[in-house]
Parts: C-alpha cells; sequence; structure tokens
C-alpha cells in the first residue's frame, strides 16, 4: 500500500508540476504561452539552447523529430506508470474483496423484537332483551426473530391469542408458540428456502352468553405445522410441501396433506392487462379414521387474478375435490377491489363465494381449505356469502370505514325459514396516533332472522338472537 502511495504522488507531480525554466520570447500575455510552457514542463519541448523557443519561426524535420521523440517517451513513461498504478488497485481490490468475503463467511447473529398489544372494551346488546354485557380483554403478540450467517432464519412467536377473554383457555405451546425456521438449500442446482413452521393451524373463538354473537364462532388463523420448500424457475414460482393438520388436544394431526403451489409468470393480455395465475394441487390423507370412512382426497384450486389498471384488480379462486360426491365437492370467491383510483383516499371491495354442499370431508378436514368471510367466519357447506367494504381517508391521521356481509343458503336465500342465513353490518373509525399507535371505536351488528345461525360442526346448530349488536373501543400499539 506505501507503494502504492507513492506512485500515485508522483505521478500526480509530473502532471500539475510547473514549468521549470520561462522563454524569453514568450511573454506571459501571449495567448499561447500557457500550452508552450505546458510543453516545456513536461518535458516534451526544451527550446532552442539561447532559452528562446522563436514561434513565428518554421519548423524543419530534423525539430519536428526530435518533438515527436520527445513526446513518445513521455507518453510512454506515462502510461506505464499508469497500467503499474492500475496494476496496484486491482491487487488492493482483490484483497478488499478477500476480506469482505471472510466477513460474510464468519458466523453472526442478528437478533429482532418487535411486539403488539391491544386493548379492547366491548359493551354488548340484545334487542328486546333489558340491559347489556360489558367485556374487556387483551392480545399480545411479540416475535423475535434472529439470523445466523446469511443462510440461516429463526423466528419464535408468542400470542395470547383469545386468552385473556375467559372463554377460550388456550395451550401454551402447541396454541400460542409459533417457530418458524429457514435456511437456503439447492437440490438439483435449484437454490431456494427450505422453511420448517410449528402451529396449531385454525382455532374457532368462543363468546359466552348472547349478547356478544357478533363475534362469536370467529377464526383465528394461524399457521400449520409444516415442512415446504420454494423456488424461483424462469419467472415461475414453485412451492412443495407437507403438512399436519386437524390437531386433537395432545398436538397429534388427524390428518396430513401434501400440496403443491405453481405461479405462473405475469401475462400481458390486451383488455385485461396484467394477469396472473396460480395452481394448487393437494392430496390429503389421515391413518386416525375407520375403514369406513373417506381417509383421503385429491383436491386443487386454480386462482386468476387480473389487473387492467395500476389500482384495479380481480380475483377469482376456483377449488374442486374428488370423493364420493364430486359435483357437490366445490367452491368459488369472485372479488373485486378498487384501490384509491381517482387519488381521492376510497377504497372499496366487493366479493362473492360459494362452497359446496359437501366440500369437506367429515374428520378428514374439519376447517380446513375453506373460504374465511370478512367478519372472520368460516363460510360452510352449502352456503353463499356476499361481502362489501369501503374505507374512506379523512385525513393523514383517521379513516372511516364500513362493511357488510350476507351469508345465504346454496339456493341463495335468506330469512327466518332458512337455518344459517345471517348479515353482519360494522361501521367504525380509525385514529392513527404517533408513536405506533392505532385506536378503532366501532360498532358491529348481527340479525339472525332463524334464530339459528352458521355452525362449524356439522349436526350442530348455534342458536342465536335475532338481533344483536356491540360497541367498542380497540387501542393498539406496535413496538
Amino acid at each position: 500500500m506505501k507503494d502504492l502511495i507513492i506512485i500515485f504522488l508522483f505521478v500526480s507531480f509530473l502532471i500539475i508540476s510547473p514549468a521549470f525554466g520561462e522563454l524569453k520570447d514568450v511573454p506571459p500575455e501571449h495567448w499561447g504561452s500557457n500550452a508552450v510552457n505546458d510543453l516545456v514542463s513536461r518535458g516534451i519541448t526544451q527550446g532552442y539552447p539561447d532559452g528562446t523557443f522563436r514561434g513565428d519561426k518554421y519548423i524543419n524535420r530534423y525539430e519536428m523529430a526530435m518533438f515527436l521523440s520527445l513526446l513518445y517517451k513521455n507518453a510512454y513513461h506515462n502510461v506505464a506508470v499508469s497500467d503499474k498504478l492500475v496494476e496496484e488497485l486491482k491487487v488492493e481490490v482483490k484483497n478488499l474483496n478477500d476480506s469482505l468475503d471472510q466477513l460474510n463467511s464468519a458466523p453472526k447473529s442478528v437478533v429482532k423484537i418487535n411486539s403488539d398489544l391491544t386493548l379492547r372494551a366491548r359493551s354488548g346488546t340484545v334487542k328486546n332483551l333489558e340491559g347489556s354485557a360489558g367485556k374487556a380483554d387483551y392480545r399480545f403478540s411479540s416475535v423475535l426473530e434472529s439470523e445466523f450467517g446469511s443462510d440461516f432464519h429463526v423466528k419464535l412467536t408468542l400470542d395470547t391469542l383469545d386468552s385473556s377473554s375467559g372463554s377460550n383457555p388456550r395451550k401454551l405451546f402447541t396454541e400460542m408458540v409459533n417457530i418458524e425456521g429457514r435456511t437456503v438449500i439447492a437440490p438439483f442446482g435449484f437454490a431456494g428456502d427450505l422453511v420448517a413452521l410449528t402451529g396449531p393451524g385454525q382455532l374457532i373463538h368462543r363468546e359466552g352468553g348472547n349478547y356478544f354473537s357478533a363475534d362469536d364462532f370467529t377464526v383465528l388463523e394461524l399457521p400449520y405445522n409444516s415442512l415446504s420448500y420454494s423456488t424461483r424457475f424462469r419467472g415461475n414460482y414453485f412451492s412443495l410441501s407437507y403438512v399436519a393438520r386437524s390437531q386433537d388436544d395432545f398436538g397429534q394431526p388427524f390428518s396430513n396433506g401434501i400440496e403443491a403451489t405453481l405461479v405462473l409468470p405475469k401475462y400481458t393480455i390486451p383488455f385485461l392487462n396484467e394477469v396472473t395465475l396460480t395452481f394448487t394441487p393437494r392430496y390429503i390423507f389421515s391413518d386416525s379414521l375407520p375403514p369406513s370412512a373417506e381417509s383421503k382426497d385429491l383436491r386443487g384450486e386454480l386462482g386468476i387474478s387480473i389487473k387492467p389498471a395500476p389500482k384495479l384488480e380481480w380475483k377469482m379462486l376456483f377449488g374442486a375435490g374428488g370423493g364420493k360426491a364430486t359435483k357437490d365437492r366445490y367452491y368459488t370467491n369472485i372479488g373485486f377491489s378498487f384501490n384509491d383510483y381517482f387519488d381521492t383516499g376510497t377504497y372499496f371491495s366487493l366479493s362473492a363465494s360459494e362452497v359446496g354442499k359437501k366440500y369437506r370431508i367429515e374428520g378428514l378436514d374439519k376447517h380446513e381449505f375453506g373460504l374465511i368471510n370478512s367478519f372472520d367466519r368460516l363460510i360452510l357447506d352449502g352456503t353463499a356469502d356476499l361481502a362489501m367494504k369501503i374505507e374512506q381517508e379523512i385525513t393523514d391521521w383517521a379513516k372511516i370505514y364500513y362493511k357488510g356481509d350476507a351469508t345465504l343458503d346454496s339456493d341463495l336465500k335468506y330469512g327466518e325459514d332458512y337455518e344459517g342465513t345471517s348479515i353482519a353490518l360494522e361501521a367504525g373509525v380509525i385514529f392513527y396516533i404517533p408513536s405506533g399507535m392505532e385506536l378503532d371505536v366501532f360498532n358491529r351488528s348481527y340479525e339472525v332472522p332463524s334464530g339459528v345461525a352458521d355452525f362449524t360442526d356439522p349436526g350442530f346448530a348455534r342458536i342465536a338472537p335475532i338481533c344483536s349488536s356491540i360497541t367498542g373501543i380497540s387501542l393498539s400499539y406496535n413496538f
């Protein structure tokens, strides 16, 4: 490095050093004096022995030969110095890259912690029933992430879920703690992520009494126990997973699944603009069911996303299964979203869903693979669902929203003669408070005209008040 610095200073000196002497007949005010003195300082010309330049004199061939020889020697010398400088720099850059490679390959651990705390207070009322009931609860979650080198990542999540409500005791290690491990592998030359997850899957939230029927039988979506590999090639995304589902009280799976997902590159089609296709085949099976029960099924999903404009999107999802009742083993979902298209802070979405009468197989997939509506409820077999949501930003720190969801029977009928049909509505205001806080004030109503609400288990009828509502306030803090 010392030699490199010396060479650099020497070249700089050659370039910027002043003239060694001044020629008698080249006055400083002459228009060509700077150029003449520059040639002298570089040793390309020296003038005549008497100290003159004789700028008006014709040059002969001998003088021209001497001038060109000095010019060549000066240029060759500078090129040689520059080449040596470049070679020295190459060595230094290589040494620096080697040091960086050693630093990157050395084991290192980076720990990140992110937490959320939500405090909620609710008051529930039932039409034609005097009085009301109040509840206060909280939910705390904390995510600890650690990276070991560049290839291994671990995430530990602690989530109290709905355990503070008093109606939902949760198990610490099988439900409230989830672990994710991620590393990079390259089978058959395809580099990708290998991810192992632990978790309980979907959990059903229950509310005690009739005052809070609007929040009863909602779903908490959590990861399943799974092992997956994902990669990208030629613009495609591919994943292959083994999933353990439907756990019993001891965390043992009732059923298992092998599923793959293929997301094709985005296509550009006239009038539709950007189109994305997703394919997901699934094979689910169980070793714990009696021989007379259906213990396996092959299913598939096709997802289509269409973006005719940057802030408009259509989504379609079609699912189908095999088994003994193929024609009733299906579901469909079609949705449209309008995301601040006119830059007015307005967001609007609309969706319609339908699930076949025998889509799920009892004991094999009690809750899995189904659709969930905008109020976090399962869309059950033999029902249809219509949902709408609109949000309007009113300032940088507040927005209002309104959403509704109608559950209909398979013939798209609703009323007191059709059990399981219902309508849920909610309106609220969200305030964004500095320092990562968010305040939500809302009112939620729930109408069940038949008095029998949608139910999760076949053969289980959930009695619910015909009309109930909840008014609440929720404060969330991220830190």
